[in-house]
């Protein structure tokens, strides 16, 4: 995994607008601009305001409903990279572990 600079922090005003799952949402910053973005400070649902410092730490591909595919950035909060980073870890040990090897 490429290690994300610090210095690349942004502080973002955004509001939900479909959420992917718990932790994780497809958000619009106050220009328009649409991001993903994972936070573990509550559920995430339709309409929730998240604002704070944000690190840039990859892309997300998806498939838009006019059937384009479009990639936006993923932000996580600032303080809370380091659960990300562990989730990260976490998730692609047990994706490796379902490889079945003859």
């Amino acid at each position: 995994m490429q290690e994300t600079n610090l210095t690349e922090r942004t502080v973002l005003d955004l509001e939900v607008y479909q959420t992917l799952s718990e932790t994780s949402a497809i958000a619009f910053t106050k220009d328009n601009k649409a991001v993903k973005v994972v936070s573990y400070d509550g559920m995430m649902y339709d309409g929730k305001q998240i604002s704070g410092s944000f690190i840039l730490v990859g892309t997300y591909t998806y498939i838009a409903n006019n059937g384009m595919e479009k990639t936006i950035p993923t932000y996580v909060k600032l303080n809370e990279l380091k659960r990300y980073r562990e989730e990260q870890e976490h998730n692609n040990l047990n994706n490796n572990r379902n490889v079945i090897k003859l």
